[in-house]
């Protein structure tokens, strides 16, 4: 609100401004305390002044230019030395920011005894005024820019508390940024009661904002902080979407019951109601009824813009792509009418032919929800062409009027070209898959192009060629490249080799782009397969590769593979340490411009970090990530990273909590009969499993095996994934169901990567142990030495699943009578465990049961030194049942050698508290025994 507007018109409809100057010209007109600085001189030795750009109660704005760094600048001049203090604060909480979606501070100084502030001049307009005659979509695009400036706003630890349609700019480049932070604040604060009889709404010392826009408790002079701002915003949106500000009152007193009544006012503009809901939440009353950060409605007003209108799939749109054609063929007279054809291109490159394929595969698939399967993957398809379509338009707008330059324009349609062409090898690749979940999955992959409508993103494009000749098969090149990345994420190693082939023979291959993503699909390939030591020199060249060619995305992928590698794969926590940091970093480099990327580097990053044992760290790094802003398909990731994480810190409420929003979140994206749904919910029985929940445990292992018996997919590793886990948790239940699933499991993972394969060997150990708890003793010892032996030869002899391999090989040993061989094994094994895991419940267990073994092949002496080694580990790993079973063999051992009775005697009790704790009856009768035997 300007600063001769009152309160008595908090319920009109703004007056609209054409440009940043028309919005300042009122504050102009009024004579200012002091005469305005004529055109041409220099202040602050290097500001040559140019015109006032307006002026306000508090201050004149000149359009400067820099003479030191050739460029212009805004200069605010304060009429008086008296609101330095409020001049200076604004400064310093802008110079604080450096966001692409925030006003840039350069320099803060002094003239003549009155303070100036040197910013960013937006070439441009404010927010109202570019909203006039917009669509909704485009509006809410804007929008969704200034709420990532007002989100690092707050991150600064900073309240903005004026945030409003004026204090919203949008410059020619199209480049939405967030400014005047003239009442901007650290932290919370609390300010004064705005009283109606007030006169100019930003005077300091009366009124901290401007009353249309304030939350409740900003106008009750309450404490307001980063959910005031988001007050403020919602206002802001509601006003420029509905054409009408959505609390009417001639006061505050009117304006504060409306609000609190949640009494809004009848929008003059249609608007999604899925966008007013997720206003109407920021605007609640109660700040805690709000969204809970401006990334979550940021989030929110992303989900809401890409939300679908449905298009058939069929002739309707190859007649509406000629008529697109048909249309530019004719004369236009006014070239922003060409606009409206802008887009047609996707309906060229995404085919009824090419969709009906992949739904054909999905109606072939035998899946029980392929109705299902087949809408969603119609409705992604029609929303990508529909997003497709509103962004070449505004494009194609922004260069007709100016707001693109032409470099920008061009970046922006070769980036358009290559987000498209990697969609249709998606879609072409879809129906290899073969299974409706895996298609289903493909579809939701289609990239959108958002990041080729933001100025920032296509200023640090690269061209992709120099020439058109060449353009278009490089564009071909580098999109199956990454489209056989994201088939590899789904496990589709064939179809990804495929891709990788046609690109290898083509004559671009030796352009350096595209020679760069060969290597690193080829070292992702090798990833996927197992192959560890052909994967990670190739990927290790890729990634700095990537970085001598200042090519973001690239490194990022590559990183991302490499924390993989080291970490989730091979278990090496010192490399997976290093690789790590450095994914950090590079997603710190790249945030603004590889959102998305960055998201994943930083999932995979956490996920690993809770693997190597520092979930604390894994919690934070999931917050750096949330901050970046996710699809929905993204987001499920982070949530069970997050439970991972709050599982492994002994949060299991906490933990469930945030599992049970990942099925709710899968089941509403993928519907409620998908693969990935039931390995979410054989995840959450193995979690309940944990806090001794059976009853809830086994339940949920059944609903996942009802989704998966009913997919007729037996191919998917997303069906093997889950299959695998649900059989390790009904092995653990005792539930006989658990052999159907391994073996289920088992003959996808061989039919995909063959029998030499980590996974195969870790379902091998699980059918091990079914056969030992059957007592089908050696037929388990035959299984675990050839699942050790692909272990050690594919994982490396320091890996950690060769550990647990060799644990469960020397138990079986052991049960076959093979007590040579179990010792050397379980010698082995503890081994390992020592310089993997030293003094963890592992190492411990594993040395526990060298003793054991030690006992069983009548060597007294060794079980006791293993034994008290064990137990002075035990200990320390503060671990129940290690600490028991360490006591239980230091008196075995004890008893054999005729020492110590006392001490055994006492050993003896302690274990037996504890075994009596778990109901262990063979251990108690086997404790009672040695008791007996003690002389």
């Amino acid at each position: 609100m300007d600063d001769d507007e009152t309160l008595d018109d908090l319920s009109a409809a703004p007056a609209l401004a054409d440009t940043m100057d028309q919005v300042l010209a009122k504050a102009v007109a009024a004579p200012p305390t002091y005469p305005v600085i004529p055109a041409g001189l220099v202040v602050a030795e290097h500001y040559e002044i140019d015109r006032v750009l307006g002026a306000g109660g508090m201050g004149t704005v000149y359009l400067a230019h820099d003479q030191q760094l050739d460029r212009p600048v805004a200069l605010k001049l304060h009429r008086t030395a008296a609101h330095g203090e409020r001049l200076h604060r604004e400064a310093v909480a802008m110079a604080k920011l450096a966001h692409p979606n925030v006003v840039t501070v350069y320099e803060i100084g002094e003239v003549e005894g009155r303070p100036f502030v040197a910013m960013e001049y937006v070439d441009g307009t404010t927010l109202r005024a570019w909203a006039e005659g917009r669509r909704w979509r485009e509006i809410v695009i804007a929008l969704i820019a200034a709420a990532e400036g007002l989100a690092a706003v707050h991150a600064a630890g900073l309240v903005h508390r004026d945030v409003k349609p004026d204090n919203i700019f949008v410059g020619k480049d199209g480049r939405v940024r967030v400014g005047d932070f003239g009442l901007a604040q650290l932290g919370g604060v609390t300010g004064m009661a705005v009283r109606a009889e007030l006169g100019p709404e930003t005077e300091t010392g009366t009124v901290v904002g401007t009353p249309a826009y304030m939350a409740p408790e900003q106008i009750a002079g309450g404490e307001v902080d980063a959910r005031s701002d988001q007050f403020s915003f919602c206002v802001t949106a509601w006003e420029l979407l509905c054409g009408v500000r959505p609390f009417g009152g001639a006061n505050t007193e009117e304006l504060q019951r409306a609000i609190v009544r949640g009494e809004l006012v009848k929008p003059r503009r249609r608007v999604p109601a899925y966008v007013r809901r997720a206003l109407v939440r920021g605007m609640a009353a109660e700040p805690d009824a709000r969204w809970p950060a401006m990334a979550a409605l940021v989030r929110e007003l992303r989900a809401a813009e890409r939300r679908p209108r449905l298009y058939a799939i069929g002739g309707g749109v190859a007649l509406a792509a000629s008529a697109a054609i048909a249309w530019r063929a004719w004369p236009v007279a006014d070239p922003a009418r060409a606009c409206d054809a802008a887009g047609a291109e996707v309906d060229a490159s995404l085919t009824p032919a090419l969709v009906e394929r992949a739904v054909a595969a999905i109606r072939t698939s035998g899946a029980a929800n392929a109705g299902d399967e087949t809408a969603r993957l119609l409705e992604g398809v029609g929303r990508y062409r529909e997003g497709y379509r509103s962004g070449a338009q505004l494009a194609c707008k922004a260069r007709v009027d100016g707001s693109w330059s032409e470099a920008l324009a061009v970046r922006g349609e070769e980036c358009r070209a290559y987000q498209l062409g990697t969609a249709r090898e998606l879609l072409a690749a879809a129906p290899e898959a073969a299974q409706a979940s895996d298609i289903l999955q493909i579809t939701l992959r289609l990239p959108p192009i958002d990041r080729c409508m933001d100025p920032a993103v296509l200023a640090s494009w690269r061209p992709l060629a120099q020439g058109r000749g060449e353009l278009a098969a490089i564009v071909t090149a580098r999109a199956k490249l990454d489209a056989a990345l994201t088939l590899l994420d789904l496990h589709r190693v064939a179809g990804a080799r495929r891709l990788h082939a046609e690109v290898a023979a083509m004559a671009v291959r030796t352009n350096a782009a595209v020679a760069r993503r060969l290597d690193l699909v080829r070292g992702a390939i090798a990833l996927a397969a197992g192959d560890l030591k052909a994967a990670e020199p190739i990927l290790v060249d890729a990634y700095y590769g990537a970085r001598a060619a200042d090519d973001g995305v690239l490194a990022l992928v590559a990183v991302e593979q490499l924390i993989e590698l080291t970490g989730a794969r091979r278990r090496d926590a010192a490399a997976a340490g290093r690789w790590i940091r450095e994914g950090i970093a590079e997603a710190e480099r790249q945030r603004m411009v590889s959102a998305r990327e960055a998201f994943d580097v930083l999932v995979t990053a956490g996920s690993v970090t809770v693997a190597i044992g520092d979930p604390a760290q894994a919690l934070a790094i999931a917050d750096r990530a949330e901050q970046l802003g996710v699809d929905a398909n993204r987001k499920m990731y982070l949530l069970q990273l997050r439970s991972d994480a709050l599982a492994a810190t002994g949060k299991h409420a906490e933990a469930l909590a945030a599992n049970q929003r990942v099925i709710d979140d899968t089941r509403a994206l993928l519907g409620a009969k998908h693969p990935v749904l039931a390995t979410q919910l054989s995840h959450r029985a193995a979690m309940l499993l944990e806090v001794q929940k059976d009853d809830e445990a086994l339940a949920a292992a059944r609903d996942a095996i009802a989704i998966l018996d009913g997919t007729g997919d037996d191919a998917s590793i997303e069906v093997a994934t889950a299959s695998l886990n649900l059989g390790a948790t009904l092995l653990e239940a005792g539930d006989p169901a658990a052999q159907h699933q391994l073996e289920r499991a088992r003959t996808i993972f061989v039919a995909t990567y063959g029998e030499d394969h980590p996974d195969v060997a870790l379902v091998d150990t699980n059918l091990a142990l079914l056969l030992l708890d059957r007592g089908e003793t050696a037929r388990a010892v035959e299984l675990l030495r050839r699942a050790v032996a692909i272990q050690e030869r594919v994982l490396g002899p320091a890996h950690e699943e060769l550990a647990s391999g060799l644990y469960n090989l020397a138990v079986a040993e052991r049960q076959a009578g093979q007590l040579d061989a179990a010792l050397a094994t379980s010698r082995r094994c503890a081994e390992l465990y020592g310089k993997l895991q030293s003094g963890s419940p592992r190492h411990v267990t594993a040395l526990v049961h060298v003793a054991f073994v030690q006992s069983l092949a009548k060597q007294p002496a060794d079980a006791l030194a293993t034994a008290t080694a064990a137990l002075e580990l035990a200990g320390k790993a503060d671990e129940p049942s290690a600490l028991a079973w360490a006591k239980l063999e230091t008196a075995r051992a004890l008893v054999a050698l005729h020492r110590e009775p006392d001490r055994a005697r006492t050993l003896l009790r302690d274990a037996r508290t504890y075994y009596q704790s778990i109901a262990s009856a063979p251990r108690l009768t086997e404790i009672d025994q040695l008791t007996a035997a003690i002389r």
